[in-house]
């Protein structure tokens, strides 16, 4: 196991030379945040494709917006600010909000167990739909600190620093979108 270190001083190296220009540090950085980005792109814009193509496109910034990262807070924290930007522009600007299918890979897997019985495989698939829905059905700032929070992993002063407000802030949409999600669970759950 590395010591994180001296990940952090490999991937401090690999931002420098993609700074003076070499193409060849973008791919283990690709490699290593390509997944988070899309799970991020995929859970805020809700489709497949468009996710994927987000994915590319945030990465080619990576590479051309190089220079504009100055270190101030961690790469990662960076990348996923400029990867939420980019969505809730999208949003914004085409309102083009489509809802995840269980038919769609999706970055909240379900986790099906061989000795689950067939209607409890298929309660657990409709919770997991459900709970898709309920996300989908967010404003996009509710979404964005929910996806971060529970897809991304992020720490408060993490979503703090990628949305560019305060940690109390993020508390209070983490608890405003808690609750908004118990409603909303609550009553699709009453329509099964």
């Amino acid at each position: 196991m590395s010591h994180p270190r001296l990940i952090e001083d490999e991937e401090r190296d690999l931002i420098k030379r993609l700074q003076q220009g070499e193409s060849q540090p973008l791919r283990p950085l690709y490699d290593k945040y390509k997944d988070k980005v899309f799970s991020l792109c995929l859970h805020m814009l809700g489709d497949y494709e468009t996710a994927k193509d987000f994915t590319q496109q945030i990465f080619l910034k990576v590479f051309t917006r190089a220079g504009s990262f100055h270190g101030q807070s961690a790469f990662g924290t960076w990348l996923y600010r400029m990867s939420m930007n980019e969505c809730l522009d999208h949003v914004r600007h085409r309102r083009l909000i489509r809802w995840v299918t269980l038919e769609e890979p999706s970055a909240l897997p379900v986790q099906l167990s061989t000795t689950m019985s067939p209607d409890a495989t298929l309660e657990k698939e409709q919770i997991c739909k459900l709970v898709q829905d309920a996300v989908q059905s967010l404003s996009p700032k509710l979404r964005s600190v929910i996806v971060l929070k529970y897809v991304n992993e992020l720490s408060y002063a993490d979503i703090a620093a990628v949305l560019g407000c305060s940690m109390g802030t993020v508390a209070s949409r983490l608890n405003l979108a808690h609750k908004t999600l118990a409603k909303k669970l609550e009553f699709l759950r009453s329509t099964i």
